[in-house]
């Protein structure tokens, strides 16, 4: 694959393509069982301390093309119709485009869901909900298959589910496409794919939420319009892609990826700008959705959480007891991370093993703070952190003494900006 150029990669990133998401509802039940219960921040967004959990997430494409019929395409994405479509942020909508107009919002036995926003294209519909009310327990949810989400229409013909991610208090389902003469459809989603613990989700069993909806071209929804400026740094391009504004103050979809890069995790703004910037569960990799204040004329980013290419293999035989000096210097991808050492630890979760490392060299800006594992299904990391002390990859499936091999991959890199976009005035 040839290298791309700074303005190819800043043309091509303004189309972002819509991923089909992987179901995450199980991390929150996973993440419970762990040591540490992660503050109200998506765990994605933690900077000291991610444990990562072995799941297959979905990735988001970005193509960039150089033919006469790829740069077409680019253009005629500036082209498309985008609107704010709450819960979901600013989103491609065709004229023919169904949509909630306003939220609707069904309680009981003190829970409270609220649809937030809905955004029914040709192609597919996706539903997004929040949930207040939850209790604040880490156990007792259900294991196995859940049962999906599905829509039905006033003849009782049933849209299937096909996607659920979220966690928490925010949750987006997708589904059949509807047809473009559809006015009222009803959610029904079990108790359980919301979140909740088995007992409570037993008392509440199924939702069933009426939803009117309206042709977006004629909705009360904010249309956004197409930006497209952008800054390289370290070869991280980020692109302002459009912006929209209501009543609520100024939506902004943001778009990031580069020639280093294999996949943009995460943005980290810059001050006066916080995490609460981010509309809520909006957040994929790749592109983010911030709602910001109605004054607002630059969005800065202080750095960037980015995923490179790079594979490594480390083996060691590690004692019954006590620890392990390891110190090794490993090439992983373009980075070298030095394994210092391995120790048995005993914690809330058993008897388990950490291996100690800290990053070398910093290289374009970038510094590893953790990677992924290949071949093993529970582990965690305390990041790594040039200005702190060594970060710890904890092995959570309790390995027994004797050969123990790493295979390594992935890298997970924070770049140092900044970044800053201005944003166009009204």
């Amino acid at each position: 694959m040839r290298n791309w150029s700074d303005p190819e990669i800043e043309s091509a990133l303004i189309t972002v393509l819509r991923p089909s998401e992987a179901p995450r509802g199980a991390m929150d039940r996973m993440l419970a069982q762990l040591p540490t219960r992660l503050p109200a921040p998506p765990w994605w967004r933690q900077r000291r301390v991610r444990y990562a959990v072995a799941l297959a997430l979905a990735a988001i494409g970005l193509v960039l093309g150089a033919s006469p019929q790829a740069r077409d395409a680019v253009a005629n994405s500036v082209r498309q119709l985008f609107f704010f479509v709450p819960g979901q942020g600013i989103r491609s909508a065709p004229a023919t485009s169904l949509v909630l107009d306003h939220p609707v919002v069904v309680s009981r036995a003190g829970i409270t869901l609220h649809v937030v926003g809905v955004l029914a294209t040709e192609q597919h519909t996706t539903v997004s909900v929040s949930v207040a009310g939850l209790p604040d327990v880490k156990t007792g949810y259900p294991s196995g298959p859940l049962p999906m989400p599905y829509l039905l229409d006033r003849s009782g013909h049933r849209y299937g589910g096909n996607s659920a991610a979220g966690g928490a208090s925010y949750w987006t389902y997708g589904f059949d496409a509807l047809p473009r003469d559809t006015r009222h459809v009803t959610l029904v989603v079990d108790s359980v794919l919301l979140g909740m613990p088995s007992a409570l989700a037993a008392q509440l069993g199924v939702w069933r939420i009426d939803l009117p909806l309206t042709p977006v071209t004629s909705s009360a929804l904010s249309q956004a319009s197409p930006v497209g400026s952008s800054i390289t740094v370290h070869g991280v391009t980020v692109v302002l892609a459009q912006v929209a504004r209501s009543s609520d103050g100024v939506q902004a979809h943001l778009v990031a990826g580069g020639a280093r890069s294999s996949q943009v995790d995460f943005l980290e703004l810059a001050p006066p700008l916080t995490d609460q910037n981010y509309l809520p569960g909006s957040g994929q990799s790749g592109q983010w959705d911030l709602t910001l204040p109605a004054n607002v004329t630059t969005i800065g980013i202080a750095r960037v959480d980015d995923v490179e290419a790079g594979q490594a293999s480390v083996s060691f035989n590690m004692p019954a007891t006590g620890s392990l000096r390891l110190q090794r210097s490993v090439q992983l991808g373009r980075y070298v991370v030095v394994l210092e050492r391995a120790e048995w630890f005993d914690g809330p979760n058993g008897h388990e093993l950490r291996v100690y490392f800290h990053p070398g060299p910093a290289l374009d800006g970038g510094h590893v703070t953790n990677w992924e594992l290949d071949g093993v299904n529970s582990y965690g990391f305390a990041w790594a952190d040039p200005s702190m002390a060594s970060g710890y990859l904890e092995l959570l499936n309790k390995p027994g003494p004797g050969h123990i091999t790493l295979r390594m991959k992935n890298p997970h890199v924070v770049i140092e900006g900044p970044w800053e976009l201005p944003v166009p005035a009204s």
